[in-house]
């Protein structure tokens, strides 16, 4: 007798997780493009291929450029568990970042997470602290 077999590929591979940091007066282009690539749900696919948290340092609402405000319930310590981190183009590349996103940066780091960043010039991130 012939039979068919399904296999539940979430449970050989499962979604990687993925935080990207949000922070006050970022664009929504920024976050835009992270949600589509990485918290799109894809029909074609039997499972999902990733985890989504957008994290931020602050607690409460951000302001986004041209008024909209972006609310999540993740903070630093997404970012330190995620498998991969993004960070976004910062909105002022002469602000040093606070010692707990270096520290957050460098746990994720040294827990092996990969990184991924879009800066307005590569040298000013990650921070040479980093």
């Amino acid at each position: 007798m012939v039979g068919t077999v399904q296999i539940d590929t979430a449970q050989i591979n499962p979604p990687r997780t993925v935080s990207v940091l949000a922070y006050d007066g970022m664009t929504a282009f920024e976050t835009g493009i992270v949600t589509a690539v990485f918290g799109g749900s894809w029909p074609e696919l039997d499972s999902p291929r990733y985890e989504l948290k957008i994290c931020a340092e602050e607690r409460g609402p951000l302001r986004m450029v041209g008024g909209a405000t972006l609310h999540t319930s993740y903070g630093l310590d997404a970012l330190v568990e995620a498998q991969t981190v993004i960070v976004p183009s910062i909105a002022d590349v002469t602000r040093e970042p606070s010692p707990e996103l270096i520290t957050a940066l460098r746990r994720a780091h040294q827990q092996g997470s990969r990184w991924c960043r879009s800066a307005p010039e590569p040298s000013h991130w990650p921070p040479p602290a980093c």
